[in-house]
């Protein structure tokens, strides 16, 4: 669509303050979560300045007539005034549901800041809106049919968890270029971040900005039918979310395991860059490894004096000690101190990932 100066100064404009106001709902909704983390009512103010930023953007975007920015914002705005209301509790899924707005409304701006318009936009969001609609209109209704929903909700999220790619949907090198140059741009965040984490394990701010990070590369990944950067997020995401929450805490080594993921991740969108698929060479076995850290740190955690002992030998002889390195990783390190690289996982799994190196150095060099 061709658009006259006058009218792509106004889109300009309208993209980029919607972009911060979703970077300030982002902030917000983080910050209500961690209340209901600590057990804690939800601050009014919160909710209130939260509704202000989704009705502000359906203002805008009513009169420059973007329609599916605007059913959404409303639709978000409408679960907001219920809750501010008193008529609906808030709970942790709202607020999922709610960042899934967030992620649907940026996706949609990068779509514009390319096309300029919204016709020709293929991702359905349909099923966000109806569960949007959903938790609206089950506000103020009795207990046990509010948990049905909850219920309901929380599998449609579970199955829905990572987007998938819309098959009717045309990715167009423009998306590609910006998708790479803006997940390449939170790589380089989460690796500070990774890096402070390090010295202060327990910093809420950095737990969540790690989070938030994955989450948003993951989401852009799935729509854009990228399967491998989407699960490896995943992944990674589920990890941070734990630890946010307390359940488990990371240690070094941990820290260590996800700064090479992060690699893989570079490696892909250098693959993207060039024009190939942004495939992670050993995904599955990186998956696996990244299974393992939650299982170790949880087992690890030091609830009683039993479990601070020594493992058993026959438990020594299932584990070993394994140094994640790869040269196609090694091509998108950042300058950073050396780090700690080691990690107790399953001898069967060490030898999977092992055959997995090898075959790739095999195809690297025919």
């Amino acid at each position: 669509m061709s658009l006259s100066d006058e009218d792509r100064e106004i889109l300009n404009d309208f993209i980029s303050e919607a972009a911060e106001g979703l970077e300030k709902a982002e902030g917000l909704l983080l910050q209500l979560e961690q209340a209901l983390v600590g057990e804690q009512e939800a601050d009014s103010q919160l909710i209130n300045s939260l509704f202000r930023v989704y009705h502000s953007i359906k203002g805008s975007a009513g009169f420059l007539g973007f329609n599916l920015i605007n059913e959404l914002t409303h639709q978000a705005e409408s679960v907001l005034d219920k809750i501010r209301k008193g008529k609906l509790s808030l709970e942790k899924h709202h607020i999922d549901v709610l960042l899934e707005v967030c992620d649907a409304l940026q996706i949609i701006l990068d779509y514009l800041k390319t096309h300029g318009e919204e016709q020709g936009f293929q991702t359905d969001f349909s099923d966000l809106l109806e569960r949007l609609k959903s938790i609206s209109e089950n506000a103020g209704g009795g207990a046990n049919s509010f948990k049905e929903q909850a219920r309901a909700e929380t599998k449609k999220k579970a199955a829905a968890d990572i987007p998938q790619f819309d098959q009717e949907m045309i990715v167009t090198d423009q998306m590609k270029k910006e998708f790479a140059e803006e997940s390449s741009e939170l790589l380089e965040q989460l690796e500070q971040d990774l890096m402070a984490l390090e010295k202060n394990p327990n910093d809420s701010d950095l737990l969540n900005s790690i989070f938030r990070a994955l989450h948003t590369i993951k989401g852009n990944a799935g729509f854009l039918g990228f399967e491998d950067i989407s699960q490896i997020c995943h992944k990674a995401e589920t990890i941070f979310d734990l630890a946010r929450s307390g359940t488990i805490i990371l240690q070094e080594r941990q820290i260590s395991l996800m700064l090479q993921i992060i690699d893989f991740i570079g490696a892909a969108l250098i693959a993207l860059k060039e024009g190939k698929p942004p495939i992670i060479a050993g995904k599955n076995a990186l998956l696996d490894l990244m299974a393992d850290v939650v299982d170790v740190t949880q087992a690890s955690r030091p609830e009683s004096a039993a479990e601070s002992k020594p493992p058993a030998k026959d438990e020594q002889k299932k584990a070993a000690h394994i140094n994640i390195k790869n040269e196609q990783a090694a091509t998108v390190r950042f300058s950073r101190e050396k780090l700690s690289d080691v990690i107790r996982v399953d001898v069967s799994k060490l030898n999977k990932l092992m055959d997995l190196v090898g075959e790739i150095v095999i195809a690297e060099s025919t």
